[in-house]
């Protein structure tokens, strides 16, 4: 089953094994969204929510 899906993430989870790791995540996730916002709010877009169309841009 490996093989089929080695590369593809379809059907895989990664999960952290410790609080810390948990804790890195979110951080790291709370980062980028902030950054992306700001990102957003200097380039004068109306909705600094929008990070989908800030990543892609078509």
């Amino acid at each position: 089953m490996r093989e089929r899906t080695a590369g593809c993430d379809a059907g895989r989870k990664t999960h952290a094994h410790t609080f810390g790791g948990v804790c890195a995540r979110l951080a790291s996730k709370l980062t980028t969204h902030t950054l992306c916002m700001y990102i957003n709010r200097l380039l004068g877009k109306a909705d600094a929510l929008q990070i989908k169309h800030l990543v892609f841009p078509n």
